[in-house]
């Protein structure tokens, strides 16, 4: 058992200013805490923004996307999530900015690759239309021969006025559904 004289020193040893304990942890450790809390915070935001969005209600999960993404700005899912739902209301320019910016955090993500592919290739500018086809030529790397993303290549190349590669992407996509449609009959 420690005695009054012996715990006042103690005390007084983990003292700040005028002698009044620091109960504080060190900075270092306040800077890892306070991190840590506003991730958890853009992360619990950005679940909740998803549920307004799978419901329709796209104007509430975008407040809630731009806060997690405030509080977590380099979150590469909170950004393409941003990204996303700032495309389906309209806005081209900040889903452009915010899906670029998910690529920047994450080169791999490969909805992120596909949602600018798309915006991209809305576009009469030639020259984002060949940097769409390069953001799927990407995707399908990234994720292999998925259909959907043959069939993108094959509209993007069809607006690039490609014809060739168009049939060629067309072919790839319905030799890649055909076993899966097999395989549906035979189940």
């Amino acid at each position: 058992m420690l005695g009054p004289s012996l715990l006042t020193a103690l005390v007084l040893s983990q003292a700040g200013p005028a002698g009044i304990p620091d109960a504080a942890p060190p900075m270092g450790e306040m800077a890892t805490i306070l991190h840590d809390t506003l991730k958890k915070l853009a992360r619990k935001n950005n679940e909740d923004a998803q549920r307004f969005f799978r419901t329709g209600n796209h104007p509430a999960a975008l407040d809630l996307f731009k806060q997690a993404h405030d509080l977590d700005p380099e979150d590469p899912d909170i950004t393409y999530n941003l990204g996303a739902t700032y495309l389906l209301l309209g806005n081209h320019t900040a889903a452009e900015e915010q899906l670029r910016l998910t690529l920047r955090l994450n080169p791999v993500h490969v909805p992120a690759h596909v949602s600018l592919a798309e915006l991209l290739a809305s576009s009469p500018d030639s020259t984002r239309m060949e940097e769409s086809a390069l953001l799927l030529m990407r995707a399908r790397e990234l994720k292999g021969n998925d259909p959907d993303l043959v069939l993108r290549q094959a509209r993007v190349a069809v607006r690039l006025g490609r014809q060739d590669e168009a049939e060629r992407f067309y072919r790839d996509a319905a030799a890649l559904v055909q076993p899966q449609l097999l395989a549906e009959r035979a189940a």
